[in-house]
């Protein structure tokens, strides 16, 4: 944009040097500079006094806004947002920024939010702008119920509740469990035992429950005929106590 000039105090002027001046010998010369630039005007009285004076111009250049890529959160997690180019910042929406006046605040999201930030110059010359995606995902949900007791030597199957977003399993340790990376394994424990669930969503947030296992011996395990029948058919021939585990 131009800039007027303005000298006083004589009769004639001259100014220096010609850049981007519309007039060299008048006292309010328009200027368009592309940088910083001192001009020079020579004054001269009625008398052919002369006396010189300066006059410097600053040329504020257009810049160009960068910013972070963003980033994919856990919810609860806070992001560091970070913007740089300019000489004041602007960010939105700033209801989850701990100072959307700086450069680079603290994000903390509930939800995806697309945060935009608009820098401007000291003298408010120009504008650039930037957006910061942040991705928040929300924690897995497990839930495996009470502790069970198992009878030794039978089986039970696990069948925790979980949240839709699951994509990833782990059962910890794996002894005894049919499988160690689907929902609802069956487990054949021999003793008791604790079993850890890790989950995880597409986020990589992750969440962990545990179960205990109680295995006890009692007299479900056992069964004591009271009849037999000796006649050498095959059947029933041996008189023994019959048990599992």
């Amino acid at each position: 944009s131009h800039h007027q000039l303005q000298a006083s105090g004589a009769v004639s002027y001259t100014w220096w040097p010609n850049v981007a001046l519309s007039c060299k010998q008048c006292h309010t010369p328009l200027v368009n500079p592309v940088s910083d630039i001192t001009y020079y005007v020579e004054g001269e009285s009625p008398f052919g006094c002369k006396s010189t004076d300066s006059v410097r111009v600053k040329v504020q250049q257009r810049f160009t806004l960068t910013a972070t890529a963003g980033d994919t959160l856990c919810l609860g997690e806070r992001y560091r947002l970070y913007a740089e180019g300019a000489d004041q910042y602007a960010w939105t929406p700033a209801i989850s920024l701990n100072n959307p006046g700086i450069a680079s605040p603290l994000a903390s999201p509930q939800t995806t939010t697309m945060y935009q930030v608009v820098g401007r110059d000291n003298n408010n010359c120009f504008t650039d702008t930037a957006w910061v995606p942040v991705v928040v995902y929300p924690y897995p949900q497990i839930e495996l119920g009470e502790d069970k007791t198992v009878i030794v030597g039978t089986s039970i199957q696990l069948t925790p509740h979980l949240s839709k977003d699951i994509n990833h399993i782990s059962w910890i340790p794996g002894m005894w469990l049919g499988c160690t990376d689907c929902p609802s394994p069956v487990a054949s424990p021999k003793q008791t035992i604790q079993y850890r669930l890790r989950v995880a969503n597409a986020g990589g947030c992750k969440t962990e429950d545990q179960i205990t296992l109680l295995v006890v011996c009692g007299g479900e395990n056992m069964f004591l005929p009271n009849t037999f029948s000796p006649n050498g058919d095959g059947m029933n021939d041996v008189f023994y106590p019959r048990g599992k585990g």
